[in-house]
């Protein structure tokens, strides 16, 4: 009984140790990829955030604050760019070098980039007409061209993929295959398969594509399936042209199996040290990046003997909550108050530098008529910085029907030595609801008898004005600026 005891005990010790160990990123892995080059290899997960790695040495180079979980990761041929995606309709695109957000696409899906990096590939699709519309977008500014607009059997079950010379594409629409120009518009019908098709895939030779559900390997010239590599088509996970091993690469399990594409044959079988949750393999073949169970992101030179490294990020909680904390001061801005606060309060916690959370996330409180926790947030922020949101509490005590707390708080905004304007406080809409309330009354009539000399000249000027005497009026504005 004891010893057994004893390996529970050492089972524990060892797992805790190993969750308590630094990963790439906090929580799920949701996508990696690599440059075409295979140089880098960036990962993308449910923390919000995209890293970037040197394949070489594993280290990780750099992060993009996304703010929201990333579920894809596309990347440029030239490194430039890279397109981060929160959602099949929510995209970042980033300037890699510059480490800059250049452009938020929405409302459509996307492809990646074209081979000669001038373009996004999006589009979109209308299941209730069965309609597919496909475009380019430009890197440069952003605008739209559409290179294909057509029916579909089933949008339910349909994909397409550009060729390398970006001048046709691959339309797979239900289970046949069509090529469609896009200078003469024509649809050329290529294959029928035996299964419909939700993704395609064309090697950069344009010879052979991919589909899923795994088919087989199909080849575009003699418009055939190549039936020997099919037989694996139960196993198949994931599966990517190698082009400079003239390849195909299939994952399943812990197996990556490469195909020569001359011979069709097994020319090489690579074992992964444990079962893959998932796996992508850079276009070269040389490396595979994969996800265990455990969440925990490996690198492997596929040609190296024994080269495997984990990928391990630094703790940057206080670098993507203070970028949350800029875009919820975006979102208050464009009055999505509601955005706003989910992202100051995911920021609460692990940034020093959000020296304007509280004030910010009160006020939006108080738009959606939260007064109550207007109230705390904005205490919160007089707290911490010296009763700046005075003014600001007083307003949301009131909301909050606390008026003796609203009164207390002007005139201690008052005995700051803070000047409290009659008139702004008179036609308050907020404070003036108060009514009759008499510590409001008693204050307001404190302040009236301390009015400004300036503020006394602005009152004539408005009363001369009323009377339309307006030379009398001028005058005695341009007093009230002199005494100001």
């Amino acid at each position: 009984m004891r010893s057994v005891l004893l390996i529970i005990f050492f089972i524990f010790i060892i797992v805790s140790s190993r969750a308590q160990q630094p990963t790439a990123h906090d929580g799920k892995i949701n996508v990696v990829a690599f440059s075409k080059d295979q140089s880098f290899v960036f990962s993308g997960g449910s923390d919000g955030i995209v890293r970037g790695w040197d394949v070489t040495t594993g280290t990780n180079l750099f992060i993009l604050p996304q703010g929201f979980p990333v579920t894809e990761i596309f990347v440029s041929k030239d490194n430039k760019y890279l397109i981060a995606s929160a959602s099949p309709y929510q995209h970042v695109v980033w300037d890699i070098n510059q480490k800059l957000k250049l452009k938020d696409i929405g409302g459509c899906r996307l492809k990646g980039f074209t081979s000669d990096n001038k373009s996004i590939v999006s589009y979109k699709v209308d299941t209730i007409v069965n309609k597919a519309v496909i475009s380019l977008i430009s890197l440069d500014d952003f605008n739209e061209n559409v290179i294909y607009s057509g029916f579909l059997s089933d949008a339910h079950f349909w994909s397409f993929d550009i060729f390398e010379d970006n001048k046709s594409l691959l339309l797979a629409d239900k289970n046949d295959l069509k090529i469609h120009s896009f200078n003469d518009k024509q649809l050329i019908p290529k294959i029928k398969l035996s299964q419909q098709i939700i993704n395609i895939t064309v090697s950069s030779d344009a010879r052979w594509a991919i589909t899923e559900p795994f088919q087989g390997l199909i080849d575009l010239v003699n418009e055939k399936v190549v039936k020997g590599i099919a037989d694996t088509s139960d196993k198949v996970g994931s599966w990517k042209f190698a082009s400079d091993e003239n390849s195909l690469v299939l994952h399943s399990g812990k197996t990556l199996l490469f195909f020569d594409l001359d011979t069709f044959s097994v020319k090489r079988k690579i074992m992964l040290p444990e079962e893959a949750v998932y796996v992508h393999l850079s276009s070269g073949g040389q490396y595979a990046a994969y996800v265990n169970d455990d969440s925990r992101l490996f690198l492997l030179n596929v040609f190296g003997k024994g080269n495997l490294v984990e990928l391990i990020g630094d703790d940057i909680s206080e670098k993507v909550a203070y970028q949350n904390y800029l875009r919820g001061i975006y979102y208050y801005q464009q009055g999505d108050f509601n955005k706003a606060i989910l992202l100051f309060t995911s920021a609460e916690e692990n940034t020093e530098r959000a020296d304007k959370l509280y004030e910010l996330r009160g006020d939006a409180y108080m738009q959606i008529g939260e007064y109550e926790k207007a109230v705390k947030d904005l205490r919160k922020d007089c707290e911490l910085h010296n009763n700046r949101s005075l003014l600001k509490l007083a307003r949301a005590y009131v909301k909050n029907q606390e008026y003796d707390l609203a009164v207390l708080s002007l005139t201690d905004y008052k005995g700051m030595g803070k000047r409290l304007r009659w008139k702004e406080l008179a036609t308050d809409p907020v404070l003036t609801s108060m009514g009759q309330y008499p510590d409001w009354k008693k204050l307001l009539k404190q302040v009236e008898q301390e009015k400004t000399e300036a503020e006394k000249m602005a009152d004539i000027s408005e009363w001369m004005m009323n009377k339309k005497n307006y030379l009398a009026a001028l005058e005695y504005i341009n007093k009230a600026i002199a005494l100001e």
